[in-house]
């Protein structure tokens, strides 16, 4: 009978953890939760750069189809000088997107747009590029967006028609 009441009292010390093993469990469960931790602080803040990078696309490319409809508005008719517009289609069509359409504005605070255009002859002597890009202002680090840039064609809407305009006038 000894041996039986000693064989029940080791039976009954191991139904428990020891302080150890709790610690180690507690170690393991610590570490586990702090990489996991991580990992939604860099999920966090790709997905803020996500929604920072499509608010600025979203603003140029409703700035870019604005810029279209003005192309699509000016035609040959409503030209106030026809000759100068014929002479450098191009230019001409900057310098009327310059003064009509306003530049666009970021919707996110510590960025800028800006908005180029560019003509050149020896490029393209029909195709005017628009030249966007965001970039962060106030340095924060923590986003890694900026400079970028995206770039437009415009063809100008009334070309067409200096062209036509111009074979019929050759003798």
């Amino acid at each position: 009978m000894a041996l039986s009441r000693s064989y029940a009292h080791k039976r009954h010390k191991s139904h428990g953890f020891t302080l150890v093993e709790v610690l180690v469990a507690g170690v393991i469960m610590a570490a586990a939760m702090a990489a996991f931790a991580r990992f939604n602080m860099v999920a966090l803040a790709n997905s803020r750069s996500q929604e920072i990078r499509a608010n600025l696309e979203m603003v140029i490319n409703n700035d870019a189809q604005e810029l279209q409809r003005y192309d699509t508005q000016l035609s040959y008719a409503s030209l106030s000088d026809p000759d100068a517009a014929c002479a450098n289609p191009l230019e001409y069509l900057a310098q009327h997107l310059t003064e009509q359409a306003p530049a666009p504005v970021s919707p996110v605070p510590g960025f800028n747009i800006t908005r180029e255009f560019i003509h050149d002859i020896q490029i393209s002597a029909y195709t005017l590029y628009t030249k966007y890009t965001f970039k962060n202002d106030t340095n924060i680090s923590s986003l890694a967006l900026g400079p970028e840039h995206r770039v437009f064609e415009i063809s100008p809407n009334f070309a067409a028609q200096c062209i036509t305009l111009q074979s019929t006038n050759v003798p």
